[in-house]
């Protein structure tokens, strides 16, 4: 009975001693990159926003591969970044990068930087003026001709 009452004390010992699992900084469940455009034109200012880092962390982001600044995370874990957009229209990805070593996480995003729809050339010029001015014209000949037509008629009842 002693030994097993000793086995018993020497196992809570160490469970009391070894680490707890609890209490180690494991990285968060999983990172996310955002822009605040859906479709930005080439050269745009843009606000890139990453979520789900430890906080802390340096987040680098990049753009097509091309590293455009850094910022730190909050402690809720996110971070963001004002980027100008590439020059040329297309395709490209949106990376956030950290690699710290308690915390290396990545997290990318799908974007179109697209030239907005130029709208259909003006041709010809704008006749609405001149219809105006034609419309008016006809007015005062119509009215100067009723008019006209008035005087006659009590000219012609007063002889």
């Amino acid at each position: 009975m002693k030994r097993l009452l000793a086995i018993a004390i020497s196992m809570l010992a160490l469970v009391g001693l070894s680490p707890v699992a609890a209490h180690a900084a494991y990285p968060p469940g999983s990172a996310t990159v955002s822009s605040s455009s859906a479709t930005p034109t080439p050269g745009a200012s843009v606000t890139l926003s990453a979520a789900g880092f430890c906080s802390g962390a340096s987040v680098a982001f990049a753009i097509g591969g091309t590293a455009v600044g850094t910022a730190t995370a909050a402690a809720n874990g996110t971070a963001s970044f004002t980027a100008t957009m590439p020059s040329a229209a297309g395709r490209y990805t949106v990376t956030a990068t950290t690699t710290n070593v308690r915390c290396p996480l990545t997290a990318s995003l799908a974007l179109s930087v697209a030239v907005p729809a130029n709208p259909l050339p003006v041709t010809g010029s704008d006749s609405s003026s001149i219809l105006n001015f034609a419309a008016l014209a006809l007015l005062l000949g119509v009215g100067m001709v009723i008019v006209v037509a008035m005087r006659r008629r009590t000219a012609n009842v007063t002889k």
